[in-house]
């Protein structure tokens, strides 16, 4: 499959995306940590912390899933949506074969977890908590 296909320049997107988000979200992290609003210390600060570590976690295995998925897509020359391929890999050199994870179940995480956070953010901002 040449390397112009439609599931690559779709990758790519991704890619970029997961990226921006991933940025985005640390700086975030940054932010909520050090600076605005005034959180509960226990509960607020540290559940839009949560949620913003979780979407870092994920965007990470997002761009790690990247290159696997175009091998794959690369492999095989299927039609099939970049979120619908498997890549098979060993986690921790050989200690565990992974054949079960798509794309679509870290990225949709990480996004997830992103808002829920920024909705955290953004409670904690309306009551001034």
């Amino acid at each position: 499959m040449a390397t112009d296909s439609a599931q690559m320049k779709a990758l790519g997107f991704l890619k970029d995306w997961s990226n921006y988000l991933l940025v985005t979200t640390v700086a975030a992290i940054g932010w909520v940590s050090t600076k605005g609003v005034t959180f509960d210390p226990v509960t607020l600060r540290a559940w839009c912390l949560a949620f913003l570590v979780i979407s870092v976690v994920f965007g990470i295995f997002t761009l790690a899933l990247i290159p696997l998925v175009a091998e794959e897509v690369d492999k095989k020359q299927e039609q099939k949506s970049i979120y619908d391929v498997t890549p098979e890999f060993d986690l921790l050199y050989v200690v565990l074969r992974i054949n079960f994870i798509r794309i679509k179940h870290v990225c949709w995480i990480q996004h997830f977890a992103f808002l829920v956070g920024v909705l955290i953010y953004a409670y904690a901002s309306r009551t001034g908590a």
